[in-house]
């Protein structure tokens, strides 16, 4: 099984994946073809492949320049079936937060269709098994329809909130939902299946495996249920001294929301 793989814009944590223990039984099939990051080869031998002729190629990170975008038509056209690892290539990751002041990177989707999408920042190695595994058995799977507080071990009740908090500012030992500490955790609005890895460490979710199937305007719908959770006579206070909107709902899928990317990107399969 001839494979493909390529990093565009990204930290370059997702490549380590590929080496993880949970993986020798995909590798043990495989034969790589093409690695930016490993192998010492330009996009001029990757030209010289057949079309069609690489099983599965996987792209890592986001598109922000002409050669990010070529390299994306190529693997398109080089390989069966494409795969788009972590959320920089689903939904441009943390460096889409460039769009807040300037023209920042697209997602993968906005040149091609992947044919699987393997979600996380980077994905965890339980999640890189159960999707290559489908992959090779011809069912791969698709988004979770349930969220990551499924997972989370964190005690969970009503709540009424006075004001909003960042993480430093709780209280190490308290056990609630980070909701109910007016902490924006976005655990209520991310499909499961990283196992609340963050939670489980004490830190709130951030989002990264994005939203559950079926899920729209996730951001809005977090932050609809932090507002309505604030005492009225506090409101105003707390939304004037809430600090990173952008972070707390956009984190890693701001490059895909509509009044961002409206009349900025086409796409071409």
């Amino acid at each position: 099984m001839k494979i493909a793989v390529h990093n565009l814009l990204s930290c370059g944590g997702c490549d380590p994946v590929f080496f993880l223990e949970e993986s020798p039984e995909f590798f043990r099939q495989a034969e790589v073809i093409f690695w930016n990051k490993v192998k010492d080869e330009t996009l001029k031998v990757f030209r010289k492949i057949p079309d069609q002729g690489i099983e599965i190629g996987f792209l890592c990170g986001a598109v922000k320049s002409p050669e990010h975008e070529e390299v994306v038509r190529l693997f398109r056209r080089k390989c069966r079936t494409v795969v788009a690892v972590g959320a920089c290539a689903l939904w441009g990751g943390i460096p889409g937060l460039l769009w807040i002041r300037k023209e920042g990177p697209r997602p993968l989707s906005s040149l091609v269709v992947p044919d699987l999408s393997i979600p996380g920042c980077p994905p965890e190695g339980s999640t890189w098994t159960v999707y290559l595994q489908g992959l090779l058995s011809g069912r791969p799977p698709g988004p979770s329809e349930e969220p990551v507080c499924q997972e989370c071990p964190r005690d969970r009740h009503p709540f009424r909130l006075s004001d909003f908090k960042r993480f430093p500012e709780t209280e190490p030992e308290s056990r609630g939902c980070y909701l109910s500490l007016g902490v924006f955790c976005a655990g209520a609005v991310t499909q499961k299946g990283c196992g609340a890895r963050c939670l489980r460490a004490g830190y709130p979710c951030l989002g990264c495996y994005g939203p559950p199937a079926g899920l729209t305007a996730r951001g809005e719908r977090l932050l609809s249920a932090m507002v309505s959770a604030l005492v009225p006579q506090k409101a105003t206070e707390a939304l004037k001294n809430w600090r990173d909107p952008a972070g707390s709902l956009y984190r890693f899928d701001l490059a895909t929301h509509p009044l961002v990317r409206k009349g900025k990107c086409g796409r071409s399969d």
